[in-house]
């Protein structure tokens, strides 16, 4: 009872552990008292990513042109690093747009839709709230794996060493206790940037997500603009006069229910439009470092000196970055596809025998979908399954 009870109560658009997870690894902003202690909190994790990536690429510098197998496998671990830090540091820049983004998502529950749109309505928004929990759930347990993977391979290889280089340090860092303690430094540094950013890729998918979702909530309420007036006719819920035909109070009704339509249409593109302004720099930056990834991992695999520990870790890094990107270019696609179905939905909305008002709101409605939203990588490139697709032949 207490589960059907929760189930109830839950939002239709439930992100609620997103946002805890972005609390907690101090990329999104907390209100009253614990406001200044998070942003402290923020610093840190900055600082935990700067510690990290800063000798990884003094390690690259110091081994240039010496050991191309070294240059490689430092090179290997400092990108992932210095992409992370650089999309921490710049969601915490822009958290602010971020949280106007959530509260706008959150607004679109809010919307009221007639009895048979509001059914299909609340179905499309759970089954995509339950879609962002499993997501949500699954890219936490890739971070588990890869952390695992990341901080073990060490224990796997012939000769000991860290996970990153040490080339900050200013003591032997390889005798004990110091190696001990360095080991552990850099592992918690690790749980704290490979979490932090799967929070951040988590946010961005499940606004994604619910943001093609309201594009099928658009095209049923489309779909069923006429079914209510019909329904409120036959059993003369609309009061009717004696120089007031039927037909006429049924435009009326389409009518008021198409405006309602179109208002939330152009909600909908403007939230996408802000989704887009926040992260298509992110986007760029993914595609970039993908194809990085995969040349850099795809030859130092190939190599038959290469361990076992870091086949995996290889393996793992270049499965995770061609996994993101598609999921990405994937979500992006789905909602450029979304948005043409208004297109469909708008002319299946029985308008052929309407007033001419209904039909001109229509058109203008046809009109605006026909060009479908699109979301860019630094706006030089169309987020697609096509872009995927190129990216991966390179």
């Amino acid at each position: 009872m207490a589960g059907r009870t929760s189930a109830v109560n839950r939002p239709l658009i439930d992100i609620g552990v997103n946002i805890r997870l972005l609390k907690v690894f101090g990329l999104l902003g907390v209100g009253g008292s614990a406001r200044w202690p998070h942003q402290v909190y923020s610093g840190l994790v900055v600082a935990a990513f700067t510690l990290t990536v800063v000798p990884t690429f003094a390690a690259v510098l110091r081994d240039w042109g010496k050991d191309l197998n070294t240059v490689v496998d430092n090179t290997c671990l400092a990108l992932p690093l210095f992409f992370s830090s650089v999309r921490c540091t710049y969601f915490i820049c822009r958290r602010r747009d971020v949280t106007r983004l959530i509260a706008e998502l959150l607004r679109f529950q809010e919307c009221a839709w007639p009895g048979a749109a509001a059914a299909e309505r609340a179905s499309i928004m759970a089954g995509t709230s339950r879609l962002s929990r499993a997501t949500t759930v699954f890219f936490n347990f890739l971070g588990v794996l890869m952390f695992a993977t990341i901080s073990g391979s060490p224990v796997l290889a012939a000769t000991r060493r860290h996970p990153f280089a040490a080339e900050y340090l200013l003591f032997d860092h390889r005798c004990s206790p110091c190696f001990e303690a360095v080991y552990a430094f850099q592992v918690a540094c690790l749980f704290l940037i490979i979490f932090s950013i799967i929070a951040f890729d988590t946010m961005c998918m499940v606004l994604l997500m619910h943001g093609g979702a309201q594009f099928d909530v658009l095209s049923a309420a489309l779909r069923k603009v006429r079914g209510p007036a019909l329904v409120q006719l036959e059993q003369d819920a609309i009061p009717r006069h004696s120089d007031t035909q039927p037909r006429l109070l049924l435009d009326l009704h389409m009518r008021q229910s198409l405006v309602r339509c179109v208002q939330r249409h152009n909600d909908i593109i403007e939230f996408v439009k802000k989704l887009n302004d926040v992260y298509n720099p992110v986007m760029l930056g993914l595609i970039v470092y993908s194809m990085t990834m995969i040349a850099l991992t795809s030859f130092r695999a190939t190599e038959s000196s290469s361990e076992v520990g870091d086949l995996l870790k290889y393996a793992v890094l270049s499965s995770t970055c061609i996994f993101e990107l598609y999921l990405f270019c994937r979500l992006c696609h789905d909602i450029l596809q979304r948005s043409q179905g208004v297109v469909v939905a708008a002319f299946y909305c029985d308008w052929c025998d309407a007033g001419v008002e209904v039909n001109g709101i229509v058109r203008m409605i046809i009109a605006r979908a026909n060009k479908p939203v699109r979301l860019s990588a630094g706006r030089f490139r169309i987020m697609s399954v096509e872009t995927f697709a190129a990216v991966r032949t390179l």
